[in-house]
């Protein structure tokens, strides 16, 4: 008789120990998994935030005189939007400066146009008003990228600090051209990230 109380004493602890390991190990696993859970989401909300600089209130899209492209502004940007011809620019690295959060000013006038700009320059142009097949003749691609909207984008460089690019979207065309005068901010990245956002409507 007492053999058998013992025995079912032991197998009794023996069950309490196996039902507070199960309840244990369950414990730490939901704990694991919420924890985990915590750190995707907030990987997943930089990585959000990160991806979407674009997505604030600061970002301008201007439209180009006859409705031909259209592009994100710069924030900080001072832009000419040309009332005649689907032409603009932004001439002095003070119109060309960066600044996060301040909005770019749209100026719409007709544009100045003429013998060049002895300036840091972003010039852009719909390629009707150009003629296209003598305009990057002596230059050599150099990079092949893509808008945010799929289209073709070729780069050339012109001379030394002074590029070109050609938007291409089936038979229509987009050419900007961006020239750094030395000791000037080089606003290269700037530059080809407002290229990206160009869209030919």
């Amino acid at each position: 008789m007492s053999k058998e109380k013992g025995f079912s004493l032991v197998e009794g602890l023996l069950i309490v120990l196996i039902v507070a390991f199960v309840g244990f190990t369950g414990w730490y696993v939901f704990n694991r998994q919420d924890e985990s859970n915590e750190n995707n989401s907030a990987k997943q909300q930089a990585t959000t935030q990160e991806q979407s600089p674009a997505n604030n209130s600061t970002s301008i899209v201007m439209t180009s005189h006859n409705n031909k492209f259209t592009i994100v502004v710069p924030d900080g940007w001072t832009i000419t939007n040309d009332t005649e011809l689907d032409y603009a620019h932004a001439i002095g690295i003070k119109n060309m400066t960066t600044k996060p959060g301040t909005p770019a000013t749209i100026v719409s006038e007709l544009g100045l146009r003429g013998e060049g700009p002895t300036t840091t320059s972003f010039i852009m142009q719909h390629g009707a008003t150009l003629e296209l097949s003598e305009y990057y003749a002596n230059s050599k691609s150099v990079d092949e990228f893509e808008t945010t909207t799929g289209l073709k984008v070729q780069k050339f460089i012109l001379a030394e600090n002074s590029y070109g690019y050609q938007i291409t979207s089936g038979d229509d065309t987009v050419i900007a051209n961006y020239m750094l005068i030395p000791g000037d901010p080089d606003q290269l990245e700037s530059v080809e990230t407002a290229i990206k956002s160009i869209q030919i409507l």
